[in-house]
């Protein structure tokens, strides 16, 4: 096996090294552009399907909002989706991370819980949406101590993309056309 391909926790992290050496030169390695159009279903069944393309092919992805919402319950609602995401990206940061570090993982489970309050939403009262998150780690490693794991798991809320969208504001802008 190559560098290239040295693999460790089902990273790629040859390739990762990779990337960052290339990046240390030219930051525009590490740059991306994505665009996702969906379109509503004005019809029966769930509300909302998206076509997303990525490096080795192309996924459906459809949403429906829960029944208390309007929906028909028959999809993952947009914050399944969301908190999926999250989750699955702050997974996938702390096995990078351990497998930049050397740490072999035996066990790795994210968990997720999310209080919501929808007022907002139906126009009762101007409080957050979500009221909170709260991430359960469940890590088993064959050759780190405690405190190797911490650090693993504090870097990892660091540069999570996903945690860092959700914890510092993003420009917005809508437009009709």
């Amino acid at each position: 096996m190559s560098e290239l391909e040295l693999r460790l926790n089902n990273v790629n992290i040859g390739k990762v090294r990779e990337v960052v050496e290339k990046a240390k030169s030219d930051p525009s390695v590490v740059k991306r552009r994505m665009v996702i159009k969906g379109s509503w279903n004005l019809g029966e069944g769930p509300q909302f399907k998206t076509r997303v393309k990525f490096e080795e092919g192309e996924a459906d992805i459809v949403v429906d909002l829960p029944k208390f919402m309007g929906g028909s319950g028959s999809a993952p609602s947009p914050l399944h989706i969301c908190l999926a995401g999250l989750t699955s990206c702050f997974a996938g940061t702390i096995a990078s991370i351990a497998s930049e570090k050397g740490v072999k993982l035996k066990v790795l489970e994210v968990t997720v819980e999310a209080s919501y309050d929808f007022s907002k939403t139906f126009g009762l009262a101007d409080k957050p949406i979500l009221e909170g998150i709260e991430f359960k780690v469940n890590i088993d490693t064959e050759d780190a101590g405690r405190e190797e794991v911490e650090e693993i798991i504090r870097q990892a809320e660091e540069r999570c993309p996903a945690m860092y969208c959700l914890t510092r504001p993003i420009p917005v802008k809508v437009s009709i056309g």
